[in-house]
């Protein structure tokens, strides 16, 4: 199916005039745990122009509390879902905030239109001054991109606390391509569609880094809480001032039998490992994570020491890294249909017995390769601080690993009916095995892959959409 230009996010060959419309809706329903919006069914939706605004503020008037620098406070939103009002869910997309510390970090030029980082609460487009460029006594100091270099020194006798709550509960946003990439590409006609839902869950406030840091002379206080008053959603709607603009996306919606909408989901795959032994210098495990049968686009990895324990002073539990000045690999097979077409079919009965001696299926992997080593603490020092925490807590705490799975014409990797395979290692020296933090190479560990893959979603000439698993 093709989709009409009016509804994908470039140039058009042939401008028209419209007139925009500007809705702010207010929750369907909003409470401690998660906030519900209709989109207004008019015209077609801008994605330029949609977003979410809320409000978040500490439960103690004495704590200073920061958002995590690496994404902001979009740590408060951990599951997002797109839904019809018949049930159908288009996307549900888990640990979102987990998965926004490779967002951020690998964002490209096109997608930065969409969103400033002062809307997110984030510092993550920070910048370690060059040591040669300012005084001394600026050295190794933690900046926003774009900063000047004076009156911007984070140290800790000019701590950063947006979030003090001497003053009211501040308002963040978050950009509904953000939330739904996809939007990055295409529009909406919610005018011809059914209606259509947004949920945001949120995380709960209930330890250090979850939600909120804290500064190093201030005692952390669980009970923050979104405002309820302050919440709402923010869409521009297109309606063309030529009847036939409309028309002519109806016309192709009926000809086709619908309009389709081709986007990008994930599964998230979250493993956790115990430590090793006081003297084993290799780590390494393989675990199988499904995705049978999916176009794919590519897999994406981030490591923490726990989902509960160990936060990072600066990041909070939105960082990722190595263990103990570790020399990490992940590799990953893959059953490629595109490099190797039998392997999408059923096995020959040749192969049956071979399976029964080896227990194995027959299939030619298609090998993925990457490496990732821990960053040294230069140029972050122990003696420049953060809101009181030392910056050189913040070396190897971006350390995030993705693999590319489109070729060179932009097409996915059709994997067969083999599940995706990753092999796991990690190898360290006896002198960095003795590092006694949080890295200690006989701590435990977590994994967190997101394996992206193509779906599709039609509306239906009736309005409904339909939704593919596959594309």
């Amino acid at each position: 199916m093709s989709l009409p230009q009016e509804l994908q996010m470039k140039p058009m060959s042939k401008p028209h005039q419209a007139t925009v419309y500007s809705y702010k809706t207010q929750p369907v329903s909003l409470t401690q745990d998660m906030v519900k919006f209709q989109i207004p069914a008019s015209g077609i939706m801008s994605s330029g122009g949609a977003y979410i605004e809320f409000a978040f503020k500490p439960k103690d008037a004495t704590f200073k509390a920061f958002p995590p620098v690496s994404i902001g406070l979009h740590s408060l939103i951990s599951r997002v879902r797109l839904l019809t009002q018949t049930g159908r869910v288009i996307l549900d997309q888990r640990h979102w905030n987990k998965k926004q510390v490779i967002e951020k970090a690998s964002r490209t030029a096109e997608k930065n239109h969409f969103v400033h980082r002062y809307f997110e609460g984030s510092g993550f487009a920070f910048k370690v001054v060059d040591e040669q460029a300012v005084t001394s006594g600026d050295r190794n100091t933690l900046r926003l991109c774009g900063s000047s270099s004076t009156g911007m020194n984070y140290e800790s006798n000019q701590p950063l606390y947006p979030l003090h709550v001497d003053k009211k509960a501040q308002q963040f946003r978050v950009t509904l391509p953000e939330l739904f990439p996809f939007l990055y590409e295409h529009q909406l006609p919610v005018g011809i569609m059914e209606n259509l839902y947004i949920e945001l869950f949120f995380e709960r406030d209930t330890a250090v880094g979850k939600v909120v840091c804290c500064t190093a002379l201030n005692t952390y206080v669980p009970g923050g809480e979104v405002e309820t008053t302050s919440c709402f959603l923010m869409s521009d709607h297109l309606i063309y001032d030529v009847p036939e603009v409309m028309a002519n996306i109806e016309a192709i919606q009926e000809q086709q039998g619908g309009i389709a909408f081709p986007y990008q989901d994930y599964s998230v795959q979250i493993q956790t490992e115990a430590g090793q032994g006081a003297t084993d210098l290799i780590h390494e495990y393989n675990r199988d994570m499904g995705c049978d049968n999916y176009k794919l686009c590519d897999i994406k990895n981030m490591e923490l020491t726990s989902l509960t324990t160990s936060p990072s002073d600066i990041f909070g539990f939105y960082y990722s890294k190595t263990r103990c000045g570790s020399f990490k690999t992940l590799n990953y097979t893959i059953n490629d249909v595109n490099l190797y077409p039998n392997n999408n079919a059923e096995p020959p009965e040749i192969f049956d017995r071979l399976k029964e001696v080896y227990g194995a299926d027959p299939s030619i992997p298609r090998p993925l390769f990457m490496v990732g080593e821990r960053l040294n603490d230069e140029p972050l020092s122990a003696t420049v601080t953060f809101n009181g925490h030392q910056m050189k807590s913040l070396s190897n705490r971006m350390n995030v690993h993705g693999v590319y799975l489109k070729d060179i014409v932009n097409k996915e990797l059709q994997n067969g009916n083999q599940p995706i395979r990753v092999y796991y290692k990690s190898t360290t020296t006896a002198s960095k095995q003795l590092d006694d933090g949080s890295d200690a190479f006989d701590k435990p560990f977590t994994n967190i892959f997101f394996v992206t893959y193509k779906r599709e979603f039609a509306v239906a000439k009736s309005g409904n959409v339909l939704i593919n698993e596959f594309s």
